[in-house]
């Protein structure tokens, strides 16, 4: 997170800004007890599988995403087809940063910043 702060501080880009707020946000919702100590970490395992929990696969992506939310969602998050230890899936990562998505679409970056946050809200 500190790494994102400095970059950040360093650039003026908004997009390290971000990161470091939905970091911190992650960390304060998921990785904090009710005794108010920090986890080091999450399990991974779902349902039995390991990984699971990090793996989305296509058709979980298309059944909680409009065709443009989804064609959109591929665009900003494309995964790399991931191998795990029980299957396959993808791995979501940003791919682009929101302004060259938008110049790419012809939309202004805060459109662009919404319809993405829409869909990393829905797919939680």
């Amino acid at each position: 997170m500190l790494a994102y702060l400095e970059a950040f501080e360093a650039t003026g880009n908004k997009f390290y800004k971000k990161t470091a707020e939905e970091l911190l946000e992650y960390v304060m919702t998921n990785l904090r007890s009710n005794e108010g100590c920090f986890f080091t970490s999450e399990d991974a395992d779902s349902e039995g599988e390991e990984g699971k929990f990090y793996l989305w696969t296509e058709e979980q992506m298309k059944n909680i995403l409009e065709e443009d939310d989804y064609q959109l969602a591929v665009r900003s998050y494309l995964g790399k087809l991931k191998v795990g230890v029980e299957g396959l899936g993808y791995v979501l990562h940003v791919a682009q940063d929101i302004k060259s998505l938008a110049n790419e679409y012809g939309l202004q970056e805060s459109e662009m910043e919404i319809r993405t946050g829409k869909n990393k809200k829905e797919a939680a």
